[in-house]
């Protein structure tokens, strides 16, 4: 029974040390850099589902200030209606066309 309870606290001491390494290098290894993610969505067409896309994309970035890019490859007024909404709801959202993809991932 005590070496149950003793591999217990050292599973434990394990993922505690572990959950102590990776704050203190969020904090402080990286601190002035940026860590930041860039998420492009290529857009063509009609596409229904676009704003159910994005939402379910933005969910699965962890980066502090993500950056979302919506690149526009030939969508309809309706999807690109969509796409200036979501831009306004979510901060860090950038809507081009893929003329101006390049700036918009290398601003100068």
């Amino acid at each position: 029974m005590g070496y149950i309870l003793l591999g217990m606290l050292f599973f434990a001491s394990l993922i505690g040390l572990a959950e102590l390494l990776r704050f203190w290098e969020e904090r402080w290894i990286t601190r002035g850099t940026d860590t930041s993610e860039i998420c492009i969505l290529p857009l063509k067409g009609h596409m229904e589902q676009a704003e159910g896309i994005v939402r379910s994309a933005r969910r699965g970035l962890y980066g502090k200030h993500p950056r979302f890019i919506l690149c526009d490859c030939g969508i309809d007024e309706e999807t690109r209606e969509i796409c200036y909404l979501l831009c306004k709801e979510y901060p860090g959202t950038i809507f081009c066309t893929k003329e101006e993809l390049p700036d918009r991932i290398f601003p100068l």
